[in-house]
């Protein structure tokens, strides 16, 4: 959870897997690539980036949905409207043609993350303030000690508001595994050691909630205004391509808590 913007380039044009991502690099993003559907799955489900942008070739966009609805895609190669609106309605959140150059496909990605506010590293929700560079949460007026994996956690729920994950998303988001590898119940026993240290009554939480048969979710409360303060890390991403015997995709059913 570094605040760096992760983007996965899948295109089957070689020249396009350098010149897209040297662009993305200028930028500051994390990058990696990948020049087939089945290695961008697995690219998902190991590093799950913020963008992807995917050449229209590839034809991967609803297997990329089906298994991720969050990740914003960013359809390359698309000419004629009909391609396009069909590409809309199949899950890509926008289209470019095929003269579009890796400058403006960087701008967009650009867009994006700052209409979406990702990147943020501090978040101030209410009387609940997350820092992630200084790795400090505060509540009020108190400083609230929390475990490396218990702030990871926090942030990634709290970095998506309302939205509800189940034990398995967390699993895979957080501590990079799978319930195939470590026990869901992981998870709940995180939840409740967070809630004991953040909320005024564990056992009536006000921001950890959990959703009966789906999983848990984080509760801004009516009060809390989201109010994330961006600012692009200087470091040089890192670029990366995909390679064979990466891990695959595992069963993203829903964990019941």
């Amino acid at each position: 959870m570094d605040g760096v913007v992760r983007v996965l380039v899948v295109d089957q044009d070689l020249d396009v897997l350098q010149r897209v991502p040297e662009e993305l690099d200028r930028e500051g993003f994390a990058v990696r690539i990948a020049s087939s559907g089945g290695r961008a799955l697995r690219e998902l489900q190991r590093w799950l980036p913020h963008v992807a942008v995917l050449d229209a070739r590839v034809d991967a966009l609803a297997a990329l949905r089906e298994h991720d609805t969050e990740v914003h895609v960013l359809v390359t190669g698309i000419d004629e409207e009909d391609d396009r609106v069909a590409a809309l309605r199949g899950g890509a959140d926008d289209c470019v043609g095929r003269t579009c150059s890796p400058r403006e496909i960087a701008a967009r990605v650009v867009a994006v993350a700052r209409r979406c506010e990702i990147g943020a590293t501090t978040l101030d929700i209410g009387s609940l303030r997350i820092d992630r560079d200084a790795r400090k949460v505060h509540v009020g007026d108190r400083v609230v000690e929390m475990p490396q994996r218990e702030l990871d956690l926090l942030v990634h729920l709290a970095s998506n508001p309302e939205r509800t994950f189940s034990r398995e998303q967390l699993l895979r988001a957080v501590w990079r595994s799978s319930s195939q590898w470590q026990k869901a119940s992981t998870v709940t026993e995180h939840i409740r050691r967070i809630r004991n240290r953040i909320e005024d009554d564990p056992l009536r939480p006000r921001w950890l909630i959990a959703v009966r048969g789906v999983g848990y979710r984080f509760q801004p409360g009516s009060d809390a205004a989201m109010s994330p303060t961006r600012r692009w890390q200087q470091r040089g991403p890192e670029v990366l391509d995909i390679r064979e015997g990466a891990p695959a995709v595992t069963n993203l059913t829903a964990e019941y808590s």
